[in-house]
This record gives structure tokens, C-alpha cells and sequence, in this order.
């Protein structure tokens, strides 16, 4: 054994004897070996967030992404028509919920002065699916109708610098785009949304009424949703797709001969550097 280690040390004595007799040559090398293994750290970091580490929710092994693939168009999304038929008609999930985009919009408050602020858009079970309970508040009213819902959840950033950790802030308004909206909740610190942790704020309107009404241009959302107890993948894709071809009929032309495939994923995170920002919120 001995040899054998006086061998590799002799090697490596050579070696560093070469690379001194060659200072751009060690340089270069030094810069690829230096790059090479910044890129597969920060390649392992990005892929250890985006796919091994699931959302920050609870129980988030039954929480899953749901789309429809649509191979005319190669495109993934989600007719808000067709989520309206999986919520109705669906066995599979214990919820399931949409969000919209996440916008900038204009934020302003009594006593404060105006603020660019993201905002995004869901149903109003999406935080409650979640399991996450907001630290202030009870969150959206779940009897509030359509017309009633001018509310609006907000993040605990949000609520510790723009609104100066009011105490108070749950059932005052705040105005999003000129529009006043009474704040009904604040979610707990570490709570991410799934568009990241810049979202300020959420608003219940990701899918009105009349987007449920099939039409020639339907909008589209984006699905997650929480499966029920020992429910698989492969049952709920199965359930979902069965409602999507039954729905094929009830747009008018030409949709009807544009069929998607339901697609269900487990719910990843979505967003790698907000990884490092949770705390783990309490469950309900």
C-alpha cells in the first residue's frame, strides 16, 4: 500500500511542477475546473428546487398540477369552461383550483403613498387548499357571491411594509387599479404562492361566471388541486379527461374538433429561488 500512496505523491509533484512551468496553461484550466463546477452546482441547485422540493402547502404529496394538452396547438392549458366541468363533475379531488395571471397592478392605501405591487388571481378555495390558515382573518367568504366578492388576501410582506403591520387591517380596504377591496385576510411568513414570493397579494376573480360559459374564445387558467385519500395520478387523469371529451360537445365551431388530453403532474415547485425563503408556515 505504501508504494502505491509514494506513487500518487510522486505523480503529484510532477504535476504541480508542470503546471508552474505554465502559468496561462494552470490559469485556464484553473477557470474551466472553477466554471465547471459552478455550473453543475448551480444546475443541481436549480433541479433540486424545481423538482425534488414540493410546495410549501400541507400534505403536499396529494396537491397536483392538472392541464389539458391540445397537440394541434402542441400548447398546455386549461379552458375555463372545462375547469368549471371538473370541479362539477369530477370524483377525484378533495379541491381543485385555478389561477390566473399575476399582474402588476396599483396599489394604494389611506395615509400611504401609491405602490407597484404583483397580484394575482385564484378561486376563492385556492388558500384554503393550501391548508395554510392566514395568521389575521378568516380569509374569502365562502357564501359571498359573485357580485359580493371585492376582497382581498394579502401576503405577510405586504402587510409588515406597505400596510406597517396594522394590527387591525382585516375588514379596512385597500385599493388595487382604482378599485377598493376589503382585506379579509394576511397569510402567515413563509407562506410562497406558487407565481413566487413577490406575490403581494391574491384576488378571487381568476374564473367570473361568464368565462364558464363555453364560447369562442374561452380563458384559460392554470390548475392545482388536492386529491382525495389514496386517490392515484392515474385515476384522477382518467376522471378528468373523461369530462374534457364530454365537453368537446358543447363548444361551438370549430372547437369541437380540437380534443385535448388531460394531463396530471404532482405539484413541484414552481419557482426555485423561493425555496430558501420558507419557514413552514403552520397547517390548519
Amino acid at each position: 500500500m505504501f508504494p502505491d500512496i509514494e506513487k500518487v505523491l510522486h505523480e503529484g509533484r510532477q504535476a504541480l511542477r508542470r503546471l508552474q512551468r505554465s502559468p496561462s496553461f494552470t490559469a485556464a484550466a484553473s477557470l474551466t475546473l472553477a466554471l465547471g463546477i459552478g455550473a453543475n452546482t448551480l444546475i443541481f441547485s436549480v433541479v433540486n428546487a424545481v423538482f425534488l422540493r414540493p410546495l410549501p402547502y400541507c400534505d403536499a404529496g396529494r396537491l397536483v398540477w392538472a392541464t389539458e394538452f391540445f397537440p394541434k396547438f402542441n400548447r398546455s392549458t386549461v379552458p375555463a369552461p372545462d375547469y368549471a366541468a371538473w370541479v362539477q363533475q369530477g370524483k377525484t379531488f378533495e379541491r381543485l383550483e385555478a389561477m390566473g395571471p399575476t399582474f402588476g397592478r396599483n396599489l394604494t392605501s389611506p395615509h400611504r403613498p401609491a405602490k407597484r405591487a404583483e397580484i394575482a388571481q385564484v378561486t376563492p378555495g385556492f388558500f384554503a387548499m393550501t391548508g395554510i390558515a392566514p395568521r389575521l382573518g378568516a380569509g374569502f367568504d365562502p357564501h359571498a357571491g359573485p357580485s359580493d366578492r371585492r376582497e382581498v388576501i394579502v401576503s405577510d410582506a405586504l402587510w409588515r411594509g406597505y400596510l406597517r403591520a396594522d394590527a387591525g387591517i382585516v375588514g379596512k380596504s385597500i385599493t388595487v387599479d382604482g378599485g377598493p377591496l376589503a382585506v379579509t385576510g394576511v397569510m402567515p411568513p413563509g407562506f410562497v404562492y406558487p407565481d413566487g414570493p413577490d406575490v403581494a397579494a391574491g384576488l378571487p376573480d381568476a374564473v367570473p361566471p361568464a368565462a364558464t360559459i363555453p364560447g369562442r374564445s374561452p380563458d384559460s387558467v392554470r390548475l392545482i388541486g388536492r386529491l382525495r385519500p389514496r386517490v392515484t395520478i392515474a385515476q384522477a387523469r382518467a376522471d378528468l379527461e373523461r369530462i374534457a371529451h364530454g365537453m368537446d360537445r358543447q363548444y361551438p365551431a370549430p372547437w369541437p374538433a380540437i380534443t385535448g388530453l388531460a394531463r396530471v403532474v404532482p405539484a413541484i415547485r414552481a419557482v426555485a429561488f423561493a425555496v430558501d425563503h420558507v419557514v413552514g408556515p403552520r397547517c390548519r
